[in-house]
């Protein structure tokens, strides 16, 4: 099966995007368009000092304002409720997560994530998302503790 979609680039600054972000709120943008490896590179390229994009599995790629990330929500959030990162642990399975799992006290890949995503993490569970890996590091990391 074929899918084919037009789709449209609106050649002007993202600043509105990064003004309207709030702090504890991501602000991202989902598409499924092909060939989508050649536009997250033609996004990196056009705006290298306002946008990220990566993907959050083969079929989604996520553009965000340069600065926000997982990580940084992370960061803020545990301040903001007084929480030592160190203190904190996160779960993630794609190049979406990456700053997530470096940022947390733990972080944890799922053991089907990306190869990029458990090098990036303190451990890598022994059960995937779909069959209780969310439950491995709740009982590993927050009740056994």
């Amino acid at each position: 099966m074929t899918l084919s979609m037009s789709f449209s680039i609106i050649r002007e600054e993202p600043a509105p995007l990064a003004q309207q972000a709030s702090s504890f709120l991501l602000s991202r943008l989902a598409i499924t368009i092909a060939p989508l490896e050649a536009f997250r590179q033609w996004v990196l390229e056009e705006y290298p000092q306002q946008l990220d994009a990566f993907f959050s599995c083969q079929a989604h790629l996520e553009i965000i304002p340069r600065g926000l990330s997982k990580g940084n929500a992370l960061v803020q959030l545990a301040q903001r409720l007084g929480i030592p990162i160190e203190n904190t642990v996160a779960a993630g399975d794609a190049a979406n997560d990456l700053s997530l799992l470096r940022a947390a006290g733990i972080g944890v890949a799922m053991c089907n994530g990306t190869d990029e995503a458990k090098a990036a993490a303190d451990a890598v569970t022994c059960r995937d998302n779909n069959h209780d890996g969310m439950a491995e590091i709740i009982e590993k990391y927050l009740v056994h503790r």
